[in-house]
């Protein structure tokens, strides 16, 4: 017995698979079905550049070696921080947070 080529075993196997038949069904039968064609939001959720991890906001120059800030505030999952970030200051960030460019002084 000789083994087929994979191109013509693949042939030999699709050949057996039924041609996809597109339908419409509601949400709650959608287990188990495979999506016929892209399927695009409408809208962004989170509607806001959100933050991927936890860390902090501060003025790029405040960024030096040894050089402590003080934590003014947070920005939580859905809330921004409202406050100003100063010199020598920063903002708590947690992951989900809406990423905004903060005001500075």
């Amino acid at each position: 017995m000789s083994l087929l080529p994979v191109d013509e075993a693949l042939k030999a196997i699709l050949a057996r698979v039924p041609p996809v038949t597109p339908e419409t069904v509601p949400l709650t039968d959608g287990l188990g079905r495979v999506l016929t064609s892209a399927l695009i939001a409408t809208h962004d959720q989170p509607p806001f550049n959100a933050s991927a991890m936890d860390g902090y906001a501060m003025r790029a120059a405040d960024v030096v070696e040894g050089h402590a800030l003080k934590v003014i505030g947070m920005s939580q999952a859905g809330t921004a921080f409202k406050g100003t970030v100063s010199e020598g200051e920063a903002v708590r960030i947690f992951t989900g947070a809406p990423l905004l460019l903060a005001r500075t002084r």
